[in-house]
């Protein structure tokens, strides 16, 4: 069955901490299966999606090699133990807030509460 990858952040943040979840992994109470990465070097900046692409592309090609710690969580992470109400219209955000718990300990990454634009 294929999997669906999606950063739950709505967009990837500076690798440096865990960003607020957006509801769209979360609304319907389903496991979702958790994977994290962070870059080893300071060499990328998750920035570059703002530049133009032929100075992206240059920018790129300087870079010989990125290395990244990759991580995975064997099974789906199912939240019916969490006993959320499924008629509660902010009971995703008890789950998602449970899922970044486990990706920041995951990637030892601190959370922060600021949003992907500060």
């Amino acid at each position: 069955m294929p999997t669906l990858c999606l950063f739950a952040e709505g967009k990837t943040s500076n690798g440096k901490a865990i960003l607020p979840f957006k509801k769209g992994a979360f609304k319907d109470l389903k496991p979702v299966k958790i994977y994290g990465f962070k870059p080893v070097h300071d060499r990328i900046n998750h920035y570059f999606c703002w530049m133009p692409v032929p100075a992206l592309c240059i920018l790129h090609l300087c870079n010989w090699y990125n290395t990244f710690e990759f991580h995975e969580i064997e099974y789906a992470y199912d939240p019916s133990y969490l006993n959320l109400d499924p008629n509660d219209p902010n009971a995703w955000e008890v789950y998602a807030q449970k899922v970044r718990t486990i990706m920041s300990k995951m990637l030892d990454l601190p959370m922060e509460d600021k949003k992907y634009a500060d």
